[in-house]
């Protein structure tokens, strides 16, 4: 809205005018003149009323972290000084680790000794299998020879049947043949060397009859057979007892490894108790001090050293449960820090959930440091943009005339003004949020409103 400049001198003209005429006996006018106070006007307009809001509170370390050893013992190496840069895990110091040292190397020993042992189990296992597999190669060959057996000595009685009929056929006929020839032979009818022929070829026949039913009974004697069945079982008991190898490898492999993971449990354990005997940084920051020297005994109650992180800070302020909706978390504001023209700004990083015992809620604000000129004691501000009323009838500030408990304003409406009591809702500095009889772009006396009773008439001044 446009401002109007002083009007005081204006009046001022227009008083002593009218007591110069008032004390004039020589030119009296008779015909009486209309009376216009000057005034200057601004417009009544509608919107919500906001201000600026300044929180200030203190710089504060982004974070503070209190180092202490996790056991007790004796200092024997320092490696930070006050005032040194560490980045987390930076080692600090170290005290007396000679018996946690060789803690760890037997276990490590017992470790090594159980891996060895756990890779003799699976080599076990491998020669097993292999085992097994030439178990179930003997007993498959086993099975082969006697399904084989079986068979030939079905072929083999019907072979040795058929030979030994024929064998006592042919015997018959030696048989036969032979009395023939000794009836010829007796009468003189053959020669000696035809009845020999004879004589022999009964023997043959004889002979191949008796080794026919030999072979016969060879063929039917299970003799064999129960040979070969008996190394068919003997090759299943070899393919059980290498499965049962493979079992117990198992077993074995599984003993060893639970003995590997105890050994490493063991190790583990073993190097948590050297690693406390380390003093780490746990965090990045600026060491802020330190407690201890070398050959101290030091315990893990106490702090040894401070560390601060400065590459950031934060801004701590206290705020009212009414000013809370100001504020969301990882909203970005403008920072100001006393003594500084800097312009900064910072991330809203936390919110209180609760209030404190002042009644007031916490809000911190991050800010990047990198080049650490912030630090811990400052004292910055923020500022905010805050919602001080509604959405309503807003007027200029110094319009209000308040009288005898009331409050108003006076409008201009065709060169008379007119007064219009009105409701403060909230005060502010330029502009006042008011609820009463006033519509946007009146035009509302804010210069000579206290000369003005209602139903005077007025002259709007020119701006200037």
């Amino acid at each position: 809205m446009k401002r109007i400049t002083s009007l005081v001198g204006v009046i001022s003209l227009v008083v002593a005018a009218g007591f110069i005429t008032g004390c004039s006996n020589t030119e009296v006018s008779t015909e009486e003149e209309v009376r216009q106070i000057p005034v200057a006007v601004d417009l009544v307009s509608y919107g919500a009323l906001s201000g600026s809001n300044q929180l200030s509170g203190t710089i504060e370390a982004y974070e503070e972290v209190n180092v202490a050893p996790k056991v007790a013992g004796e200092l024997v190496e320092m490696n930070v000084e006050k005032g040194d840069i560490v980045q987390t895990g930076t080692l600090l110091a170290r005290m007396d680790d000679t018996s946690e040292r060789n803690a760890l190397e037997q276990e490590q020993t017992r470790l090594r000794q159980a891996q060895s042992s756990l890779q003799r189990a699976q080599m076990g296992k491998s020669t097993a299998e292999q085992s097994y597999a030439q178990a179930q190669a003997s007993l498959r060959q086993a099975e082969g020879g006697l399904a084989e057996a079986r068979e030939g000595r079905e072929a083999n009685l019907n072979n040795s049947g058929f030979n030994v009929e024929n064998a006592r056929v042919a015997l018959e006929e030696a048989q036969k043949n032979l009395e023939r020839m000794q009836a010829l032979y007796d009468e003189g009818l053959i020669s000696d060397q035809d009845f020999e022929g004879a004589v022999n070829a009964e023997n043959r026949a004889r002979i191949a009859h008796e080794q026919a039913k030999l072979n016969q009974d060879q063929a039917s004697s299970d003799t064999g057979l129960r040979s070969l069945e008996a190394s068919v079982d003997q090759a299943r008991i070899g393919v059980s007892m290498a499965q049962s190898a493979i079992s117990e490898a198992d077993i074995g492999i599984r003993e060893a490894q639970i003995a590997v993971e105890q050994a490493q449990l063991s190790v583990d354990a073993a190097q948590n108790r050297l690693d406390d005997k380390r003093i780490v940084a746990p965090s990045p920051g600026e060491v802020v001090s330190v407690n201890g020297y070398v050959g101290e005994m030091i315990s893990n109650q106490a702090a040894f050293a401070q560390i601060l992180e400065l590459d950031r800070v934060k801004l701590g302020v206290d705020i009212t449960a009414e000013q809370i909706a100001m504020f969301n978390q990882g909203e970005t504001v403008e920072v100001a820090v006393a003594n500084s023209t800097e312009a900064l700004s910072g991330t809203i990083s936390y919110i209180s959930a609760t209030s404190q015992d002042t009644g007031l809620f916490k809000v911190e604000v991050a800010i990047d440091n990198p080049d650490r000129k912030l630090r811990p004691g400052m004292f910055g501000s923020i500022v905010m943009e805050e919602v001080l009323a509604d959405e309503g009838i807003l007027i200029p500030t110094q319009a209000i005339v308040e009288k005898q408990g009331e409050s108003f304003v006076f409008i201009v409406e065709e060169g008379v003004a007119v007064r219009k009591n009105i409701e403060v809702n909230r005060f502010d500095t330029e502009f006042t949020s008011v609820t009463g009889d006033l519509k946007e772009n009146n035009q509302i006396v804010v210069r000579g409103q206290n000369l003005l009773e209602d139903g005077d008439f007025v002259e709007v001044m020119e701006e200037e």
